[in-house]
């Protein structure tokens, strides 16, 4: 579970790595009519948001809090699988069988696997599975749950989200908006059973002991290839409707490297146009298959990547100015990212350190006049060497010099014993030779 949450904080913390996209507001991907609420198309390999719509304003999930709740109780589930729950008295449930919501009926005592149970939550959208769970992983409590499940919100930043249950149905303090609601799907899907959940199409879950198997069918037809908006690059998501939330879907699209999550809340909710359709299915399908047919992630940047190479103050050496880090971004297939760096024409020998900040990479804007936005910071690129300035060889040679005089100007006995070993290896060096001689000419002498 540590592991998971820090994933999902990495994801969610990945500007510090990327910037984000050129299309703006004024990019032509808003002329585009969107008739929902409120949409957000988020691109989680460059944390930027392709298309916005009242993204941070507070809107009834319906049943999109159902992705919250599989989070947490994946989270809370080590082994889903091979995990069982029970079904205690059903009366709990009566208050969603009331309140219209989609429920699978279910027999006291019956026994299934979380697994199963996060199938039936995921494609079907069983309200009374959701209470169930909630019950269940609350010890007894679904209001222990459903606080898990608002700390889960605040620890991942939710600004505009707070639950009031497990399953959507409508209560008024019970909310999110579009960012929130894409956040928190980003996250559900760093988990393998809830991508494996939400990109199954068929599953029936097996017979009890009280009740005959239950076929399950997604209740997003367009994830279906049959469906007249359907796109290839649906991975999955959740679907939901109440008569204030209106039509919502939130939906993890994958394709050519390419990830999107994609929210609409508020579709089919303005009486006075006669929608033909579920608007959030059909604005999905417009808004990613543009997407994907106008965008892609473009490398401006390699870390490490070469800059400049800049002299050193008062030496011969010079250092490499290179990139701090991979920069990426959205943007527009037709675009060619253009940056400029900021340097000094030179730099003094102590402020370089391998990866000290030497200035910054500005992405050029399109706009004539506008000002460039911070890609990253040039770096030093530097393996240690000792950096050797003009200045300090004179100076050391000066010190050498003046080491030397004053050793002979400052010490008069060192001076005088120097003095006499000169004149002690003067008078010994000729000594030397004649004895020598005189030895070699004794060794010549004939014997008698």
């Amino acid at each position: 579970m540590k592991k998971l949450f820090s994933l999902c904080l990495a994801l969610l913390l990945l500007s510090a790595l990327w910037i984000t996209p050129v299309s703006a507001a004024g990019d032509p991907i808003y002329d585009l009519t969107m008739d929902t609420a409120g949409i957000c198309i988020y691109n989680p390999e460059t944390d930027s948001f392709l298309y916005e719509k009242n993204a941070d304003i507070e809107m009834f999930p319906a049943s999109t809090t159902k992705i919250m709740t599989a989070l947490v109780v994946l989270e809370s589930c080590p082994d889903p699988k091979n995990t069982v729950v029970t079904v205690p008295d059903t009366g709990m449930f009566q208050y969603i069988i009331e309140d219209g919501g989609v429920n699978t009926q279910l027999v006291k005592g019956e026994e299934f696997t979380v697994y199963d149970l996060l199938l039936g939550l995921m494609m079907n959208s069983f309200c009374d599975v959701a209470d169930l769970l909630a019950y269940h992983f609350g010890g007894g409590q679904i209001e222990v749950f459903i606080k898990m499940m608002n700390d889960k919100a605040a620890a991942l930043g939710l600004e505009h989200t707070h639950f009031e249950n497990a399953h959507g149905l409508h209560h008024p303090e019970h909310h999110s908006s579009p960012r929130d609601m894409a956040k928190i799907l980003l996250c559900a899907s760093q988990n393998e059973t809830f991508r494996e959940i939400i990109s199954t199409r068929s599953y029936t879950i097996p017979a009890t002991s009280r009740h005959a198997a239950r076929p399950l069918r997604y209740t997003v037809d367009i994830y279906y290839e049959r469906s007249d908006w359907y796109l290839d690059c649906y991975v999955g998501g959740k679907s939901g409707f109440t008569d204030q939330a209106g039509r919502c879907l939130a939906t993890l699209a994958e394709k050519d490297g390419v990830t999107y999550v994609s929210v609409f809340l508020g579709a089919n909710t303005d009486s006075s146009k006669n929608y033909t359709g579920n608007m959030a299915w059909i604005e999905t399908h417009t808004l990613l298959s543009y997407a994907y047919e106008n965008f892609e992630i473009k490398t401006v940047l390699q870390k490490g990547q070469v800059l400049a190479t800049l002299p050193i103050t008062d030496s011969e050496q010079t250092v490499s100015v290179v990139a701090e880090k991979d920069v990426k971004m959205l943007a527009r297939k037709e675009y060619t990212p253009e940056y400029t760096f900021t340097l000094p024409e030179a730099v003094l020998a102590p402020a370089v350190s391998d990866g000290a900040k030497v200035g910054e990479v500005l992405l050029l804007p399109e706009e004539e006049g506008a000002e460039g936005s911070l890609l990253c910071h040039a770096v030093f690129l530097h393996d240690g060497t000792p950096i050797v300035t003009r200045s300090a060889i004179e100076k050391g040679a000066k010190s050498a010099a003046e080491a030397v005089s004053g050793i002979f100007s400052g010490d008069k006995t060192f001076v005088t014993l120097i003095i006499l070993l000169l004149a002690v290896i003067a008078i010994s060096i000729p000594a030397l030779k004649i004895t020598a001689f005189f030895h070699k000419k004794k060794a010549h002498r004939p014997k008698h």
